[in-house]
C-alpha cells in the first residue's frame, strides 16, 4: 500500500520525472482496510468518479426504492398490480447487478496498474483476466508458494520482490512445514537458478551506515551501501522538533547537555553486566484451541518459547522517555 500511495502521489504531482506519462491506478479491497492516503483510487471510489455505468446503476437503484415504497402503501396494490411490481423488481435487480458488474469492468479495463493482496487477486472481477503484462509480488519471501500462484496465473511475466534473509512466512502446522510448505517460491527460485534470476538492490535509504554495517557484513557480503542522504544522519540532525509552545519557552528549549549527547550517536550500547537483570523463558500460549496440538509439538521441539528481560525493558522505556523529553517523535 505504501508503494501504491507513493505512485499515486507521483502520478498526481506536477513533476513527472520518474513516470513515463500518466498512469491509471486501482486498488482492490475493502476501503476500511486500506491506508487513507490511497482511498482516492480504491475500486469503489474509482467507480463513483469515473464510470458511466455507476450513474445508470444509481438510477436503477432509485427505481427499485420507488417500487418498494409503492408496495408498502395501503390501498394501491391489487393482485395483478402487485405481481407486476414484483416482476419489475426482479428485472430491475437483475439489471442492477449487470450494471454494477459492468461498472467494475469499465474501471479495470481503463486501469493499467492494479494493486491487490495475494488473496485479493482472486477477486471475481479478475477471474477471467490473465492478460496482465507483468505480475509483481511484493514481500514474496514472506508468502507461501501456493498462494503466489493466484496472481501468477494472471500475467505473462513475474517479478518477485523481497528479502529471503529476513522474516520467513508464518507456518503454524509442523506437518506442513516438514513437507516443505515453509519453503517459499522466492527461496526455491534462488536455490534453483541462482544469480541468473537475481538482481540485488545494493543501496538502502533507511538507516545510518553504522547501523547497516552489521547486517551488510553478516548477511549481504558487505555489499550494502547507505544512500548519502541518510548515511550519517542522527537524531541531532532533526530540525523543527519543537512546537510553537516549546519555542516560546526558553527553559524547555535549552536541553540538558547529557541528554543531547544521546542524540549524537547512531547506536547506543547500555552495559547491563552485573546488574542482576536475568532473562526469563516463557512458553507461548494460544487462545486458538484448534492449534493446541501443533503448538505442543513445537514446544516439544524447542521452538515455541519466548525470552524476556523485564530489567532491560525498563531501561529501554527510560531511554524512550528521555528521547520524548527532547521532543523526538
Amino acid at each position: 500500500e505504501k508503494v501504491a500511495a507513493a505512485l499515486y502521489r507521483q502520478n498526481n504531482s506536477s513533476s513527472r520525472t520518474t513516470l513515463k506519462g500518466r498512469v491509471n491506478i486501482v486498488r482492490l479491497g475493502h476501503p476500511a482496510r486500506v491506508m487513507s492516503s490511497i482511498l482516492p483510487f480504491c475500486l469503489e471510489n474509482k467507480i463513483k468518479t469515473s464510470s458511466d455505468q455507476y450513474e445508470l446503476a444509481k438510477d436503477v437503484r432509485n427505481e427499485i426504492k420507488d417500487i418498494q415504497r409503492s408496495l408498502t402503501a395501503t390501498g394501491t396494490n391489487t393482485g395483478s398490480n402487485k405481481r407486476e411490481k414484483y416482476t419489475q423488481l426482479k428485472n430491475l435487480r437483475k439489471e442492477l447487478r449487470t450494471r454494477e458488474a459492468d461498472a467494475v469492468k469499465e474501471v479495470l479495463k481503463n486501469c493499467n496498474i492494479v494493486f491487490a493482496t495475494i488473496a485479493g487477486s482472486a477477486d471475481r472481477y479478475l477471474k477471467d483476466d490473465n492478460g496482465f503484462d507483468t505480475v509483481v509480488i511484493d514481500e514474496a519471501a514472506q508468502a507461501v508458494e501456493a498462494s503466489c500462484y493466484i496472481p501468477i496465473l494472471k500475467g505473462r511475466k513475474l517479478v518477485l520482490a523481497g528479502d529471503h534473509k529476513q522474516l520467513p512466512p508464518t507456518i503454524l502446522s509442523t506437518q506442513a512445514a516438514q513437507q516443505g510448505y515453509n519453503v517459499t517460491l522466492f527461496d526455491r527460485m534462488i536455490k534453483t537458478y541462482g544469480d541468473a534470476v537475481v538482481r540485488q538492490l545494493l543501496v538502502q535509504y533507511r538507516m545510518n551506515e553504522t547501523i547497516m554495517n552489521w547486517s551488510s557484513s553478516e548477511l549481504y557480503h558487505s555489499l550494502l551501501q547507505a544512500h548519502p542522504s541518510i548515511s550519517h544522519h542522527l537524531l541531532s540532525d532533526l530540525k523543527n522538533n519543537l512546537d510553537d509552545n516549546h519555542k516560546e519557552n526558553k527553559e524547555k528549549e535549552e536541553m540538558d547537555e547529557d541528554k543531547k549527547e544521546y542524540m549524537k550517536h547512531a547506536i547506543v550500547y547500555i552495559d547491563t553486566a552485573g546488574s542482576g537483570m536475568m532473562e526469563s523463558t516463557v512458553e507461548e500460549s494460544s487462545s486458538n484451541n484448534s492449534n493446541k496440538q501443533s503448538r505442543k509439538k513445537l514446544t516439544a521441539a524447542g521452538g515455541n518459547f519466548s525470552k524476556a528481560n523485564e530489567g532491560e525493558a525498563e531501561i529501554l522505556l527510560t531511554y524512550i522517555q528521555l528521547l520524548l523529553s527532547l521532543h523526538i517523535s
